[in-house]
C-alpha cells in the first residue's frame, strides 16, 4: 500500500461485500458491513500479525489509502507517523490482554487529534480513530486561559477577592499577602469586616447592598488594616457576579489597588494649598489695609491740589503744586502696580471684554505719556496696518494699562528720538482676530544676556535707572501676566545701543462697525489730492506718507522746509501740506508764512507739540502730536469735501478761578469720618453747585437718612462705631424711597467693591476720588434716580 497522490479519490469500499480473502474475522451479512461503512468514524480490523486487513471509507478518505494496495500490510509500514510509544502500548494491550483499550492521539500529518479504541477479537483488533479535536481545541483554550488568569493572579499588584454575597472570603489573589499581610487562612470564617475599618463599613454595606439588589458597580476609596499594624488606602473595584458552582449564591469580586501614597500626596498638597491660600488671603488682607491707610491721606493731597491747581496762583505756587500733585500720583501708581500684581498671583483679576475702539485706546494710553515725551522733545507716534479693525471686543481697560505700561517705560528710558506704537493683523478667522501691537523706541537698548530678567517682579536692569527714574520694577511683570490673561505673549527685540521694540499678541472679536469713521475707507473729496508733508522725524514722515496713500491721495515728504519750498518753487501742483512746528533751522511756523507767500490757496495743517501756543494764521487747523489719525481724517474729509475751515480745538494749560457749576440737583449726604477728606469731599461738591451735608460715623449717616431726605450718600467703608457696609444694610430695611448710595473706599480690591454692591450699595468710588470721577458718579446717579421716579 502506498500515499495516494493529493486530491486523488480513493475507491469507495462500502459498496461492496469484502472478499474472502479481505474478509475480517466477524460475523455479519451485507446489511452489517453497510452500517460499518457508513460509520463517521476511522474504522480499521487488523489481524494478530498486525496486518491491515479492511478499512471503512471514512478511514480511507482521512488517512488516504488504498485498501487494494494495501490489504496484508503491517500498520507500522502504513503508518509511521502513528508508530509512537501510546499508540503501540494501546494496541499490543489490546491484543494480549483481549481487554479494550483507550487513548488520545495526535496525527501530525493533518494536525488532528483522535480518540483511539481498540477491541480486541480472536484473530486481531477492530480500532477505531474518533476525531475530538474540537474538543481538545477547547480543552487547551480552557487551559490557557486557566494559566493566564493564574499568572495574571500571581503577578498584579492589584489586591483580588473573592466572597460570597455578604458572606465569607473564600479566595484571595497571591498580592494580598504581599500588599497587606492576609492569607486566605486568616479569613477563616470571617468576611471583609475583618480588614476593613469599622467607620468605613456603612460605606461598604451600601455599596453591597446597591450591587446585589440593583446590579450597580463598586467604586469606593477605603481605610484597610494591614495585618501588622498600619492602615493602607485601597481603591476598590468590583460586582456581584453569578456563582461559580452550579445553584450557589452570587459572588462578589473585587480588585483592589493601594492608592496610599498617592492619598497621602494629595493630602500634603492640600495641607500645603490650605496654608498658601490662607498665606494669599492674609496678604491680601494687609495689602488691602495698607492701601486703605496710603489712599486715605494720599486723597487729601491729591484732591487739594487739583483744588489749589484750579484757583489764581503765582508761577511759584503753581510749580510747588506741580510737584506735590506729580508725586502724590506717582505714590498712587507704586500702590495700584502692587494691587495689581497681588490680584494677579490671587487669581482674583478677572477680564471684562466689552466693545470698545482699537485707536481710540491705543490714543489714550499715548496721551497719558505725551507730557513727559514733550518735555524731553521726543516724538510720539502710532500706526495701524489698513487690514486692522478698530472696532473689537476685549478687555479694553487692561489693554490700555499694558500699552500705558509699555509707553511709559519707552519714554521713560529714552533721551532722544521717538517712540512709536504699530499695530498689524497675525490672522483673522471669521469675526476672529489676532492682533500684534509694537512698541518700538529709540533708547539705550538691552543687552541679550540681561533680558530674561527683564519681566521678573520688582526688577529692574540698572539700579542707576531705579535712582534716576524710580518705579516699581512691577510694570513689565504685570504686562505680561496680563497680556497672557488675555490670551495673548509677549516678547521683546532688543540690543545694546539700538533701541528696543516690546511686541505683544492680542486676539480680539471683530465688532462690525455701525454709523463709525473707516479709515480705511477712501472718499471722493479726497482721492487723487497733492500732499506735501514735511518733518524732520523720519518715522513721522513714513506714517503720513502710507496715511495719504491709504486715503489715496498723492503724497512727497520731505525733511526740512528749504526742500520743501524749493520743490514749491519749481511749480508742481499741490493742493495740501503737513507741516511740523518744531524742525531744526526753519520751524513750522516760518515754513508756514514762506508757502502762504509762495502759494496763497495751499492749504495748510500744522502739527505741533502739547502746550504749544504759537498762533499760524495761514493754517486752517492744527493738530497735536501724537496725531490723532481719525482727527486728521476728518478735518481733511470736512475741509476738502465742504471747503468750510475747521478749528482743532488746542490743548492750552488754562489757569481760571474755581466757580461753582450747579449742574445736578441733588441733595447729598456725605459720611466721612476723616477731616481732611471730609474738607475735600465738600469743596468738589461745592464745585458742582452742590452744598452737602457732613456726618462722621454710619450711625450718623442711619439717623439723618432716617429724618430727611437725600438722592445721594457718598459712604465712606471704613469708620468707627458702625462701618459704612453695616449703615448701607440698615438703611435698606427701611422703607420708601431709597437713596442712591455710593461707597466711599480706599480698599481698591475686587473684593471689597463686590462686598460693598452685595450689601446694598449702588455704585462704588475708589480714593483717591477726582473732580471728574466725582462728577461722573454723580451723573449716574441722577440718571438712575430719574428712572426710578419715572418707574414709580
Amino acid at each position: 500500500m502506498s500515499r495516494k497522490e493529493p486530491n486523488v479519490r480513493p475507491p469507495n469500499l462500502a459498496v461492496a461485500v469484502p472478499t474472502d480473502a479481505m474478509r475480517p474475522p466477524i460475523r455479519g451479512d451485507g446489511f452489517a458491513w453497510g452500517v460499518l461503512a457508513g460509520v463517521e468514524q476511522a474504522l480499521f480490523f487488523i489481524d494478530s500479525q498486525w496486518r491491515l486487513i479492511w478499512a471503512n471509507p471514512h478511514a480511507e478518505r482521512f488517512f488516504e489509502l488504498d485498501l487494494q494496495q494495501g490489504h496484508g500490510q503491517t500498520v507500522w509500514r502504513l503508518f509511521p507517523e502513528t508508530v509512537d510509544t501510546r499508540i503501540e502500548r494501546t494496541y499490543r494491550a489490546a491484543m494480549e490482554q483481549q481487554v479494550t483499550q483507550r487513548s488520545e492521539v495526535y496525527y501530525p500529518p493533518t494536525q488532528h487529534w483522535f480518540h483511539v479504541r481498540a477491541i480486541p477479537f480472536s484473530d486481531g483488533l477492530l480500532v477505531s480513530y474518533n476525531d475530538i479535536t474540537r474538543r481538545k481545541s477547547a480543552e487547551k483554550q480552557v487551559r490557557d486561559q486557566a494559566r493566564i488568569h493564574r499568572e495574571m493572579t500571581e503577578h498584579l499588584s492589584d489586591v483580588l477577592t473573592r466572597s460570597v454575597a455578604g458572606g465569607e472570603v473564600f479566595w484571595v489573589s497571591p498580592s494580598m499577602t504581599e500588599v497587606l499581610g492576609w492569607t486566605l487562612a486568616d479569613f477563616d470564617g470571617h468576611a471583609l469586616n475583618l480588614i476593613v475599618l469599622e467607620d468605613d463599613m456603612p460605606i461598604v454595606a451600601e455599596k453591597l447592598s446597591n450591587a446585589e439588589v440593583n446590579g450597580d458597580p463598586i467604586d469606593v476609596l477605603l481605610r484597610v488594616r494591614h495585618k501588622l499594624g498600619g492602615v493602607r488606602h485601597m481603591h476598590v473595584r468590583g460586582r456581584m457576579v453569578p456563582s461559580s458552582t452550579r445553584g450557589g449564591p452570587p459572588e462578589l469580586v473585587l480588585s483592589s489597588r493601594d492608592v496610599t501614597e498617592r492619598v497621602e500626596s494629595r493630602q500634603l498638597l492640600e495641607k500645603a494649598l490650605t496654608s498658601a491660600e490662607a498665606a494669599t488671603r492674609a496678604k491680601s488682607a494687609f495689602l488691602a489695609n495698607m492701601s486703605h491707610e496710603i489712599r486715605t491721606p494720599l486723597h487729601g493731597v491729591i484732591g487739594m491740589t487739583s483744588l489749589l491747581m484750579d484757583s489764581e496762583l503765582s508761577e511759584q505756587q503753581r510749580s510747588s503744586l506741580e510737584v506735590i500733585r506729580t508725586s502724590g500720583e506717582t505714590l498712587l501708581n507704586v500702590i495700584n502696580d502692587v494691587l495689581d500684581l497681588s490680584k494677579i498671583e490671587a487669581n482674583a483679576l478677572h477680564l471684562v471684554n466689552t466693545e470698545f475702539d482699537l485707536r481710540r485706546c491705543v490714543e489714550e494710553a499715548l496721551d497719558l505719556v505725551t507730557g513727559q515725551a514733550a518735555a524731553k522733545g521726543l516724538e510720539l507716534a502710532y500706526f495701524f496696518e489698513v487690514d486692522v479693525p478698530t472696532s473689537v471686543r476685549a478687555d479694553g481697560g487692561r489693554l490700555k494699562q499694558v500699552l500705558a505700561n509699555l509707553l511709559g517705560n519707552a519714554v521713560k528710558f529714552t533721551k532722544r528720538g521717538e517712540v512709536v506704537v504699530r499695530a498689524e493683523v497675525v490672522s483673522r478667522q471669521g469675526t476672529h482676530s489676532v492682533l500684534r501691537l509694537l512698541i518700538s523706541d529709540t533708547g539705550p537698548g538691552i543687552a541679550r544676556d540681561r533680558q530674561d530678567d527683564l519681566f521678573l517682579p520688582f526688577t529692574q536692569l540698572d539700579n542707576s535707572y531705579t535712582r534716576r527714574h524710580g518705579g516699581t520694577g512691577l510694570g513689565l511683570s504685570i504686562s505680561q501676566r496680563l497680556v497672557e490673561l488675555m490670551g495673548g505673549e509677549i516678547s521683546l527685540e532688543s540690543e545694546a545701543g539700538a533701541g528696543a521694540t516690546f511686541a505683544f499678541t492680542l486676539p480680539v472679536e471683530i465688532v462690525p462697525s455701525q454709523g463709525r469713521l473707516k479709515l480705511t475707507t477712501p472718499v471722493a473729496s479726497l482721492e487723487g489730492l497733492r500732499v506735501l508733508i514735511v518733518d524732520d522725524n523720519a518715522v513721522n514722515r513714513q506714517i503720513l506718507l502710507r496715511l495719504c496713500e491709504s486715503w489715496h491721495m498723492a503724497p512727497i515728504a520731505f525733511a526740512t522746509g528749504g526742500e520743501a519750498l524749493r520743490w514749491l518753487e519749481r511749480g508742481p501742483a499741490c493742493d495740501l501740506a503737513l507741516l511740523d512746528m518744531q524742525m531744526p533751522g526753519m520751524d513750522g511756523r516760518h515754513l508756514a508764512r514762506s508757502i502762504g507767500a509762495l502759494r496763497p490757496n495751499l492749504s495748510l495743517v500744522v502739527l505741533s507739540s502739547v502746550g504749544d501756543q504759537v498762533d499760524v494764521p495761514e493754517a486752517f487747523a492744527k493738530l497735536s502730536k501724537p496725531v490723532k489719525q481719525t482727527r486728521l481724517y476728518e478735518i481733511l474729509v470736512t475741509h476738502f469735501g465742504e471747503r468750510r475751515v475747521v478749528t482743532s480745538p488746542a490743548l492750552p494749560i488754562v489757569t481760571r478761578p474755581a466757580t461753582p457749576r450747579p449742574i445736578l440737583p441733588l441733595r447729598v449726604l456725605l459720611a466721612e469720618d476723616n477731616e481732611v477728606n471730609q474738607l475735600v469731599g465738600q469743596m468738589m461738591l461745592a464745585r458742582m453747585g452742590i452744598d452737602a451735608d457732613v456726618v462722621t460715623d454710619g450711625g450718623e449717616a442711619i439717623s439723618a437718612v432716617a429724618g430727611s431726605h437725600y438722592d445721594v450718600v457718598l459712604m465712606d467703608v471704613q469708620m468707627p462705631k458702625i462701618d459704612g457696609i453695616e449703615a448701607t444694610r440698615e438703611i435698606r430695611k427701611n422703607g420708601g424711597m431709597q437713596p442712591w448710595i455710593v461707597a466711599l473706599t480706599a480698599s481698591a480690591l475686587e473684593d471689597d467693591r463686590q462686598r460693598c454692591l452685595a450689601a446694598g450699595m449702588d455704585d462704588h468710588l475708589a480714593k483717591p476720588m477726582t473732580q471728574e470721577s466725582l462728577e461722573a458718579t454723580l451723573v449716574r446717579a441722577a440718571e438712575e434716580r430719574t428712572k426710578a421716579l419715572a418707574g414709580r
